[in-house]
């Protein structure tokens, strides 16, 4: 019976894909942690972005706009302010996914 290899101490150095079958428990989080890593940061950017803007749009119904119809103007800032509720869970998310990604990484790269 062959022995299985030896998991190296950095499990991104491994080069071929057997490599990482043979060896790791859980493949996809290695061969893709990095890159969904990069794509979380750009996320958190977007939405970071994307919040500044409604932001934005909520100070202009609410300093610039005069109120013809109050309950139009209720309903879309409440929509705004909705949206923006929105935004902020979704970066907690990918913060909390950030974060458990770089502690499997670790963790498994200790074993």
């Amino acid at each position: 019976m062959a022995r299985p290899p030896k998991i190296p101490e950095n499990p991104f150095k491994w080069k071929g894909t057997a490599e990482i079958e043979a060896g790791c428990p859980n493949k996809l989080l290695l061969r893709f942690s990095p890159l969904r890593l990069a794509m979380i940061a750009d996320e958190i950017v977007a939405v970071e972005n994307e919040k500044h803007q409604v932001e934005q749009m909520l100070l202009v119904i609410w300093e610039l706009i005069p109120p013809l119809d109050l309950a139009t103007m209720r309903d879309r800032m409440r929509f705004l302010r909705t949206k923006i509720n929105s935004l902020e869970s979704r970066k907690k998310a990918l913060l909390c996914e950030q974060q458990e990604l770089i502690v499997q990484t670790i963790a498994f790269s200790r074993n």
